[in-house]
């Protein structure tokens, strides 16, 4: 099964969860790498997307607005988008809790992962990263 048919296949679900940057603070920050090393960081907030219409018009809306890719989770997999409509499918996904953030930490998940969503909760932050 290709790539295509996997996201096919997982836009026929019923909830797809859309990983937006916003300008203004959140308790959900995305951290990734690029290719020189640099991490970088975005302020996230996630939209619950019923069936395919309503992820094909808000990934169309990101995309307008300028968005070069866009990352969403569909039950136990993770997809990265771009605008050309490449997309790479992540299976594996690793779950940490901690106490105390550190960007030491933060760091480690990029360099090893590619990137990272952290979650901060009440009493922990709950780190998140996906891999192929």
């Amino acid at each position: 099964m290709n790539n295509q048919s996997i996201y096919l296949q997982a836009l026929k679900q019923d909830n797809i969860d859309l990983y937006k940057i916003v300008k203004h603070d959140t308790n959900i920050k995305g951290y990734w790498i690029d290719t020189q090393g640099k991490v970088f960081v975005d302020n996230i907030e996630v939209y619950r997307c019923i069936g395919y219409g309503a992820i094909f018009n808000a990934k169309k809306e990101l995309f307008n607005q300028g968005e070069q890719a866009i990352f969403y989770i569909e039950g136990n997999k993770a997809y990265i988008e771009d605008k050309q409509g490449n997309i790479q499918v992540l299976k594996d996904k690793h779950t940490l809790n901690i106490k105390e953030l550190k960007q030491d930490s933060i760091e480690l998940l990029c360099r090893h992962f590619g990137g990272c969503t952290v979650f901060k909760n009440k009493d922990c932050y709950t780190l998140i990263s996906w891999i192929k």
